[in-house]
């Protein structure tokens, strides 16, 4: 690719490619003092969508790569989009048609928002420049749809379409106020409507990636019901592609591997049970896929809404104990360390909130990790720890493989039912899942 950049100084281009949402540098290549430089790579660059980030390492110029690899691009400073000229390559010819409407759309659509902004509402100024942003916003559709139309097979098409998000519709109720829940699940219905799955150039363009974290961070409601049901719904289509659905798996369940808010993991336990097996995840070598397989178990079996699973240990005067024969209303099981940092910050406050609440139904199970018995001995005297102590040297109940515990504290809440109400608490929390399930 031969590119000309007028009134830019000698220095060096950095040729830098995407995938994933991760910019990578593939080469960089020295600009003489006119801007020329002649940009080379030894094979042929995989289809996608490709940058070349000038000597000052922040402005860049993009261009798509296809089978058009030998093209030439020529522009002038300031103004390097509306003066790009594209010879060799349909494609960036096509983007840089687009780019060039948008720049000069952003700024006269920008000065008919601010019109707006100055005017009453409801005036019939108002009502004209609300009709004129209308149709500006037709304007913008109708010139994709318009490249689309005329170059239906062209990989920038496929890519302006699975850029775009659904249009807002105005679906009313019997009142005749807009019904803002039916428009919300349409726009989320919608949103995948233009994503060709099958394409996996699309993950060396900006465009799968963005709209993948847009969509689970700001589209799907934030409860572990929706995003799993989503989850699984994206995943599945992202099947079309054997490339997307390695990147789709791998994002999903890492996205929530650690949880976002409370129990969100049962997303991540959901993606490895599904589709982190032997039969699907290809990429995967079988340790890794077993690895990760008893990791969902063990979570799996801890998680909220599960029944709790019994461990029968052995109390401060060497008798057996288990977990579920408290009869408390809820049941507090408190995984410690004695030796641990956060878990002498936490312990003192779980320790208040029990002799808060301990009247009023609640019991706290505590159980020990570390096997110096003297040592665990030594910290219910120190701190005075009047509720059930626990300790399990040998991990004798396995409650390693019957809860989750990736680092203590660890705290889980326990109903009547002895079900798993909350968990990865920190223990200022207690009192608030206390007077919600003992109101």
């Amino acid at each position: 690719m031969k590119l000309s950049i007028e009134g830019l100084n000698s220095g060096y281009y950095f040729l830098t490619g995407l995938y994933g949402g991760q910019y990578y540098t593939i080469d960089s290549f020295a600009v003489d003092a006119m801007g020329h430089a002649q940009i080379e790579h030894s094979k042929l660059l995989a289809e996608g969508m490709y940058y070349v980030v000038l000597p000052d390492r922040y402005t860049s110029i993009q261009f798509i790569v296809t089978n058009e690899q030998n093209f030439s691009m020529t522009t002038e400073l300031p103004n390097i989009v509306g003066n790009m000229q594209i010879n060799g390559c349909k494609e960036t010819a096509l983007l840089y048609d687009n780019l060039k409407f948008e720049q000069i759309y952003r700024e006269e659509f920008e000065a008919l928002r601010q019109k707006i902004n100055s005017t009453t509402n409801g005036s019939a100024q108002a009502v004209e420049l609300e009709a004129e942003r209308q149709a500006k916003i037709e304007e913008r559709v109708a010139h994709i749809q318009k490249a689309a139309k005329e170059h239906p097979d062209a990989f920038y098409t496929i890519f302006k379409r699975a850029g775009q998000n659904p249009r807002f519709t105005y679906p009313v109720l019997p009142n005749g106020e807009v019904d803002v829940e039916l428009q919300v699940i349409r726009y989320r219905q919608q949103y995948w409507e233009g994503m060709d799955f099958s394409d996996e150039r699309l993950l060396r363009t900006p465009v799968y990636s963005n709209k993948l974290r847009a969509f689970f961070d700001n589209v799907v409601p934030q409860h572990i019901d929706s995003l799993t049901k989503y989850a699984e719904i994206v995943t599945n289509a992202s099947m079309q592609s054997d490339t997307l659905f390695k990147f789709t798996a791998n994002y999903v369940g890492m996205k929530y591997q650690e949880p976002t808010f409370m129990g969100s993991d049962a997303v991540y336990v959901f993606m490895v049970e599904n589709y982190f097996t032997h039969e699907l995840a290809f990429w995967a070598l079988p340790h890794e896929i077993d690895r990760l397989q008893q990791d969902a178990a063990i979570r799996h079996s801890s998680m909220l809404g599960e029944k709790a699973k019994n461990i029968q240990v052995i109390d401060p005067s060497g008798n057996s104990i288990s977990l579920l024969d408290s009869e408390a209303e809820l049941l507090v099981f408190y995984i410690y360390t004695p030796n641990c940092e956060n878990c002498q910050k936490e312990t003192p406050l779980v320790k208040r909130a029990y002799d808060a609440w301990k009247d009023r139904g609640v019991e706290v199970f505590a159980l020990c990790t570390d096997p110096d018995e003297e040592l665990w001995k030594d910290y219910i005297a120190d701190n005075n720890l009047d509720w059930i102590n626990a300790f399990d040297p040998m991990i004798e109940s396995e409650y390693t493989f019957k809860y989750h515990i990736d680092i203590t504290p660890e705290i889980y809440v326990l109903d009547k039912d002895r079900i798993i109400v909350a968990r990865d608490l920190h223990a200022f929390q207690l009192e608030e899942i206390f007077g919600r399930h003992l109101r």
